[in-house]
């Protein structure tokens, strides 16, 4: 089970620092309790639209095995009009 590092400790000699992911079998969850956080996935998609409000559509596995918006348009990132483009010319 994917985890986040809570505290500084030591695995197989190793030196986990905060904030590193790690793999913990789930027997061990409980006798780690204050050294590591399991990772929720968040069950929405998180993407701010133009305007600024989120899309908050529900999440779904992909065909790559990661999340993404069930939303299609949410898919590519919207470009406001008058922005140029990387690589493209200027109206």
């Amino acid at each position: 089970m994917k985890c986040q590092v809570l505290r500084q400790f030591v695995r197989r000699g190793v030196s986990q620092l905060p904030g590193s992911v790690i793999d913990v079998p789930e027997e061990m969850l409980l006798k780690m309790a204050g050294y590591v956080q399991k990772i929720m996935p968040p069950s929405h998609c998180q993407a701010r639209k133009v305007g600024g409000r989120i899309c908050g559509r529900p999440l779904r596995d992909g065909v790559n095995g990661f999340l993404t918006c069930t939303d299609p348009g949410c898919q590519v990132p919207a470009t406001p009009h008058g922005l140029v483009r990387r690589g493209g010319k200027a109206k």
